[in-house]
């Protein structure tokens, strides 16, 4: 009896693997692929990031963001879902700049109290003397997950500073007083973007009572911090390398 031997299920594919030369993905082009993925994204960040500087968050469309980076609207969407996804993406590398810039200054001669007040010091000034950035800062204290995610990296930067100057902590209670703490900075910053008003060595001086009447700590050397402030707002050096965004 004749046997006929039946072509795979996927013969189809066979045929066009063996006609084009395909061969099995190996772990260096998936990598590859990885790479450029994420190299798209950075590009995605980038432009979309200068968008919002130069129109506003608000009027930046995903087409606008998609023409300038010169891809397709559909590619755009399978790299982010949304505008609020590129939004956290920029946003979280800015904490993450703000944290690495903080980390540098704390290695310089500083108090527990100067420390404490750093990241605020670093996005008080920018979102006073930038309004665009004072616009995004309101955007991601405005939405939900990302002020919960601002929240945990500041609660963090205070675990981190008093253990370094071995004032004890409770990270449970820490996490609630920068509930409270980040929810006062969004106002400041919500004045400053909607009437221009406002002073940031007293918003600063402001946010650290708060912070440490919260944490139950005696408060000094405040006349020191404003100093202290004041001497790195007339640095360059405390703002040339916290960058934002990379250019190309």
């Amino acid at each position: 009896m004749l046997k006929i031997k039946y072509p795979p299920d996927n013969w189809v594919h066979v045929i066009i693997k063996k006609m084009v030369g395909q061969s099995e993905p190996n772990e260096d082009s998936t990598s590859t692929r990885k790479e450029k993925k994420a190299q798209m994204r950075d590009t995605v960040a980038r432009v979309a990031f200068e968008l919002f500087m130069e129109q506003g968050y608000d009027k930046t469309t995903m087409r606008q963001i998609a023409y300038r980076a010169k891809i397709l609207n559909g590619s755009l969407y399978n790299l982010f879902p949304s505008k609020d996804h590129i939004f956290d993406y920029i946003f979280m590398h800015t904490i993450e700049k703000r944290k690495e810039k903080c980390n540098h200054l704390l290695e310089q001669d500083m108090d527990y109290m100067t420390a404490l007040a750093l990241p605020y010091l670093l996005e008080l000034h920018i979102a006073k003397e930038i309004p665009k950035v004072g616009e995004l800062f309101h955007e991601a204290y405005s939405n939900w997950d990302t002020f919960d995610k601002i929240v945990d990296l500041d609660t963090e930067w205070i675990s981190t500073v008093s253990g370094r100057f071995g004032v004890p902590f409770d990270e449970n209670h820490i996490r609630q007083v920068m509930i409270s703490v980040d929810g006062s900075f969004t106002k400041f910053v919500d004045r400053y973007l909607y009437t221009g008003d406002g002073n940031v060595q007293e918003d600063l001086r402001t946010l650290i009572i708060q912070l440490f009447t919260l944490m139950n700590l005696p408060l000094h050397s405040l006349d020191t911090l404003m100093q202290r402030y004041s001497e790195l707002k007339d640095s360059s050096d405390t703002w040339m390398d916290l960058e934002l965004w990379p250019s190309e």
